[in-house]
């Protein structure tokens, strides 16, 4: 069986009307029936004592003509529902009476008052009888009150009647409300599953007027135009991004053709720079070596010293040929991700470190358990030139202090190479990591000034940074983070 949710909409309202109707018509019935129980013996009493003035009894009684007085009566008993009546003198002594066919009617004798009593079924009026102020007599009038059912009966009848043109008025008005409300809410909601259904935003529903359900109507023709819009944009858009994408796909092959190429010229040029440009310098190195070794005692002192400045010159080109060598590696090298035991990393090299200058004073912090996911052998490369960075800056003091650990700042690891050596004026921090940029002199801390920025290289490849803070001559902390 359908729920009243699940039913549809003009059987809703058909059930809508009739139940209204007829909870109006029961309220109707049952105020009617309390009304007529309410007011039907005041009515019969008024409606008997009218009759009674209307017999004008006022002449009989002072002529004592009891024959008057019977017809009068007769006639009294021709009113439907009237049993008996009776005339009495002033003194209650009767002048004449009526029985109805019935004649079962007690007639009282004697005195009366003046009083209504209903008694079961029957209504029993006595009234007095008086010219001016002169009491003549009473009359008595015993009258046979309609039974309940009949009354019902009259009043049932009506609400039938009532209750069949209601009904016809219910269906009148579910047929004009199908055609007003229900059947462009009908349309509406076929369309809607034929959206749903199809998928085509191309539909319309008729509008019918100005109306709760026309402002739908108009509102949901309104969605399917802003939705069929908004597709036909999003296929333009599509088209341009596919039209976009082959371009860009276009622009990626022709760019990585081109950095192959550049590449293929940077290996050329390395090969270059290590075969073409250390030949030279090995021969400048060794000749004047020879000259030194072999004609040293011969030459003035400013002789000796120029060849002593070209050797040294030529040394420090060889290094820094080295150096943009390991810079040119790091940047093409192919990464090779893996779980990497950083701190073991350190210790090692710091004992590396360590072995080479056995004279140096220097306290080790390395912490234990730091880890990353990282190309081993590139973090080898950061790492060295980390320490070798702390462990030159440290010389001078009588005891150094380098150490080693990570920090978490927010979502974020950190890791750390901190020392207390010359440190640097946070001013010229943004030159730390570009090539060949020294915040010292050569004759203070050596270096090529390439090793930092290798580091920044590295990290970059790693998808992190490296960032550092320091003091003059408060030592200095170098941070960076690793991607993924």
């Amino acid at each position: 069986m359908t729920s009243l949710r699940d039913m549809p909409v003009d059987r809703k309202v058909f059930l809508s009307i009739v139940t209204t109707s007829a909870l109006a018509l029961l309220v109707a019935l049952t105020a009617t029936l309390a009304y007529e129980t309410a007011t039907f013996e005041r009515r019969v009493v008024e409606q008997l004592r009218a009759q009674v003035r209307l017999l004008h009894l006022e002449v009989p009684l002072r002529f004592d003509d009891s024959k008057a007085t019977s017809k009068d009566l007769e006639a009294l008993g021709t009113i439907p529902g009237i049993e008996a009546a009776s005339v009495f003198r002033a003194d209650g002594s009767t002048l004449a009476r009526w029985v109805g066919t019935a004649g079962e009617s007690p007639l009282p004798e004697g005195p009366l008052a003046e009083r209504t009593r209903f008694d079961g079924e029957r209504l029993t009026l006595t009234r007095a009888i008086r010219d001016e102020e002169e009491l003549l007599g009473h009359i008595l009038v015993v009258y046979r009150l309609p039974r309940l059912p009949e009354r019902l009966a009259r009043h049932g009848i009506v609400v039938g009647i009532v209750a069949v043109a209601l009904l016809a008025v219910a269906l009148s008005l579910t047929g004009l409300l199908r055609r007003l409300v229900t059947r462009p809410i009908f349309e509406l909601a076929t369309a809607a599953r034929e959206v749903s259904a199809r998928k085509d935003y191309r539909v319309r529903v008729t509008v019918g007027g100005n109306d709760e359900i026309g402002q739908l109507t108009r509102a949901f023709n309104q969605m399917l135009s802003a939705i069929e819009r908004g597709e036909q944009e999003q296929r333009r858009a599509a088209e341009e991004i596919r039209a976009l994408n082959a371009d860009l796909e276009r622009r990626v092959a022709h760019r990585t053709e081109q950095l192959e190429t550049a590449n293929r010229e940077l290996e050329a040029f390395s090969y270059s720079v290590s075969h073409d440009l250390r030949a030279p310098l090995r021969a400048i190195d060794g000749f004047s070596h020879l000259l030194v070794v072999e004609h040293g005692p011969g030459l003035v002192p400013p002789a000796r010293a120029y060849l002593e400045r070209i050797r040294n010159a030529t040394q420090k080109m060889g290094r820094l040929i080295d150096d943009l060598l390991k810079l040119s590696r790091v940047t093409r090298s192919e990464l090779r991700c893996e779980a990497v035991d950083l701190s073991a990393m350190a210790r090692q090299i710091a004992g590396d470190l360590a072995e080479r200058t056995p004279r140096r004073r220097v306290r080790l912090g390395i912490d234990e358990g730091v880890t990353a996911l990282g190309d081993a052998r590139l973090l080898q490369v950061a790492l060295q030139n980390l320490f070798d960075n702390a462990w030159k800056f440290t010389k001078r003091r009588d005891e150094g202090a380098i150490a080693f650990g990570e920090q978490r700042r927010g979502a974020d690891r950190v890791f750390f190479v901190r020392d207390n050596g010359a440190g640097f004026d946070m001013r010229y921090v943004e030159k730390l990591f570009v090539p060949f940029q020294r915040l010292h002199r050569e004759a203070e801390f050596s270096g090529t000034g390439i090793g930092l920025a290798t580091v920044q290289r590295i990290v970059a490849r790693h998808g992190g940074r490296v960032w550092a803070e320091g003091e003059v001559d408060k030592g200095a902390t170098f941070f960076f983070t690793l991607g993924g």
